[in-house]
């Protein structure tokens, strides 16, 4: 009798989710219909060359085929200016907080306390990342600096939510340089935003993120498993020692969804690392057995 009831509330889960994955798609496609994916450079608004165009055609006709077949690329919604000028964090770069370790246009004077250290040399990790932290891994596309900044800025406080889905594709193309070990994720959460700012604001971006990064990924996304109990100041306006003080206990976790999972924690953008060290503190608390981070942009302090 037990296994008959257990057998009924699986059958039950995956109606539930097929369910959802269809409104996903109707949504999608309808999105589509409505709004027609913009066949201009999506940083820089200039026009895209002819063969991109046929791609981004392509792709608001079967998203889905193109994902299937790989042809999907963060580069179809990019012109090559752009794609030269973003500041693409490339190897080496530290495990834990993606911040360039030798060169990529930021001072070398930054990255001599990594260099000098031993275990941090031997792990690939900066001189802070080298003591213990919450975080398994934290990557980071690229440097919060122009042309992706006022992008950025663009997607998370002037309605441009149409930037999700390439910023997206830009964090599964920086997932996909990982060992298969490592791409082997269980569960993807998204930085949450508290009531009154989603409220303000009208979506969270990172949820916008989380949403398409699952889509392309194919890994599973728990929208509700993270809320943030706690309306914390704007990070932005904090210094680095106010902002772990500032997300303490503003977090709630519904415990038993991360349990013995590797997780893909998503947001916008990395700076200090306060926010998503408290989250990773949360779910290693919780059981979760490992936490990746990757945000579209580090910030260097």
């Amino acid at each position: 009798m037990k296994g008959k009831k257990e057998t009924a509330k699986g059958k039950r889960e995956k109606n539930e989710k097929d369910k959802e994955s269809l409104a996903i798609r109707y949504r999608e496609a309808l999105m589509d219909l409505l709004f027609p994916l913009d066949l201009s450079c999506h940083i820089c608004k200039k026009p895209l060359p002819r063969e991109q165009k046929k791609v981004q055609s392509l792709a608001t006709k079967d998203q889905k085929l193109l994902q299937n077949t790989g042809q999907t690329r963060c580069e179809d919604y990019l012109c090559p200016d752009c794609i030269e000028e973003i500041p693409w964090i490339d190897e080496p770069y530290c495990k834990k907080c993606s911040i360039p370790l030798y060169d990529n246009g930021i001072d070398k004077i930054h990255y001599e306390e990594a260099i000098l250290r031993p275990l941090a040399r031997e792990k690939n990790l900066c001189g802070e990342c080298a003591e213990d932290s919450p975080l398994d891994m934290n990557l980071s596309v690229c440097l919060y600096q122009k042309p992706i900044k006022a992008a950025i800025y663009a997607f998370k406080y002037r309605d441009k939510t149409y930037l999700a889905r390439v910023f997206a594709l830009m964090m599964a193309k920086k997932l996909r340089t990982l060992s298969e070990k490592d791409q082997d994720f269980d569960l993807i959460l998204s930085v949450p935003l508290h009531k009154k700012r989603l409220r303000h604001r009208g979506y969270n971006q990172a949820d916008l993120l989380a949403k398409y990064l699952s889509q392309e990924l194919n890994i599973p996304y728990d929208s509700k498993a993270l809320s943030r109990i706690k309306e914390t100041k704007t990070m932005n306006q904090l210094s680095k020692s106010q902002r772990g003080p500032n997300v303490q206990d503003a977090f709630f976790l519904e415990n038993s969804r991360v349990k013995s999972k590797k997780i893909l924690l998503i947001d916008d953008i990395y700076t200090t690392g306060a926010t998503a060290k408290s989250i990773a503190s949360l779910l290693k608390k919780h059981g979760g057995s490992h936490i990746t981070m990757i945000s579209i942009a580090r910030v260097v302090l």
